[in-house]
C-alpha cells in the first residue's frame, strides 16, 4: 500500500530571514536560508555580510560568495597553511595576503619557528568584522604579539615590501573584482622574488568540477614562475565540493614528504589539536584522480612551454 507523507505548517522551520543564493556555475547554484543577519554593510570596497545558519553556525560573505565558516573553516585553512609549513625545516616569515578573517594566521601560530606572520589585508573593515563575530575562527590570532596588520593592496604590498619570506599565502576571493591582479603571472613573479628557492607560495584554485578553465588558467601561470607545482584537493562543501588548492616553489616540494614524515614534523613542533591534516591527509590530497591529473599535467606543461627565458 502506497504510503502518503502529510505536510503540516507547524512542523515547519518559521524562516523571517531572505534566503541568499550563492551562483556557483552557470547551471548550479547555493541556496543559504539563514536564522539571522547578524552584520551587513558596504566597506566602500565590497559587500560584507555575516549570517547565522543552523548547520554552519556563523558564516561569512562578502559580494554574495560565502567565505568561511565557525563550522568547517578549518578544512580549507588547515590545508591552506600546514603541507607547506611542514616541508619547511625551519620556516620563521610568513606572509598573508587577504586572510582577515584570521583563520589562516592562527594556524601558522601553531608552528613555533614562526617569529613574524604580516597579515595584508585591503579592507579594514574585514579585520573589524572578524575581531566582532568570528573569534570562533581567529580566536584571538589577530592580536597576536608576532602578527602584524597592513591595510594596503596585495600587488602593491608585495613590490615594496623588504626581505624575504618562507611562506606566502594567497587567502583570497577567487579571482575577479579586487583579487583579479593576484592571480597573474607577473603578480606570482613579484612573490618569487620575495619567496628565494625554498620558499613556498600558497593558494586556492577552483573547483575542478565547475571551473576547469579556471584550474587550467592558474596552473599555466604558476608554472611559468615556478619550477615545482604542486596541485591538491580537498572537499569543501559551501564552495561547492571537491576544490583545488597549489603549493609553487622552486625547490621545496611537499609531495617529497611521507606520511611519517608529516606526522613526525607534527609531533616535533607539539601541533596536536588539528581537526582535518595530518600525514595521511598530506599525502591523499595530492593523489588525485585522473582527470585532474590530465588537467593538471596539460596545464603545467604549458606553463613551462610559456616560461620566459631567463
Amino acid at each position: 500500500m502506497a504510503q502518503h507523507r502529510r505536510h503540516t505548517t507547524s512542523a515547519q522551520p518559521q524562516h523571517t530571514e531572505a534566503v541568499r543564493y550563492e551562483t556557483l556555475s552557470r547551471d548550479l547554484a547555493l541556496c543559504l536560508q539563514p536564522e539571522a543577519c547578524l552584520h551587513s554593510q558596504h566597506t566602500g570596497l565590497q559587500q560584507l555580510e555575516v549570517l547565522q545558519t543552523a548547520s554552519f553556525g556563523r558564516l561569512f560573505r562578502l559580494d554574495e560568495c560565502v567565505m568561511t565558516t565557525e563550522a568547517d573553516e578549518w578544512v580549507y585553512h588547515e590545508n591552506l597553511c600546514h603541507p607547506a609549513a611542514i616541508a619547511l625545516p625551519h620556516p620563521q616569515r610568513a606572509l598573508i595576503i587577504g586572510g582577515g578573517d584570521g583563520g589562516s594566521a592562527r594556524q601558522l601560530l601553531k608552528h613555533p619557528t614562526l617569529r613574524e606572520i604580516v597579515v595584508c589585508e585591503i579592507d579594514a573593515a574585514v579585520i573589524a568584522m572578524a575581531r566582532e563575530y568570528l573569534f570562533t575562527v581567529h580566536q584571538g590570532a589577530l592580536d597576536d604579539p608576532h602578527l602584524q596588520i597592513v591595510i594596503a593592496d596585495g600587488a602593491d604590498y608585495v613590490k615594496t615590501a623588504s626581505g624575504c619570506f618562507d611562506l606566502i599565502l594567497l587567502d583570497l576571493t577567487d579571482p575577479q573584482g579586487l583579487a583579479a591582479a593576484l592571480y597573474s603571472a607577473d603578480f606570482f613573479r613579484a612573490c618569487a622574488r620575495l619567496l628565494g628557492a625554498q620558499g613556498c607560495l600558497c593558494l586556492h584554485l577552483a573547483s575542478p568540477m565547475l571551473h576547469p578553465e579556471r584550474v587550467t588558467a592558474l596552473l599555466v601561470e604558476l608554472g611559468q614562475v615556478f619550477a615545482i607545482v604542486r596541485p591538491y584537493q580537498i572537499p569543501v562543501t559551501l564552495y561547492g565540493g571537491s576544490w583545488t588548492l597549489a603549493c609553487a616553489s622552486q625547490q621545496t616540494d611537499i609531495a617529497a614528504l611521507s606520511a611519517e614524515q608529516v606526522e613526525l614534523q607534527l609531533a616535533m613542533r607539539g601541533i596536536d589539536n588539528l581537526q582535518y591534516y595530518n600525514g595521511g591527509t598530506h599525502v591523499g590530497a595530492l593523489a588525485l584522480p585522473n582527470y585532474l591529473q590530465r588537467l593538471c599535467h596539460d596545464a603545467l606543461a604549458a606553463g613551462k612551454r610559456a616560461k620566459p627565458l631567463s
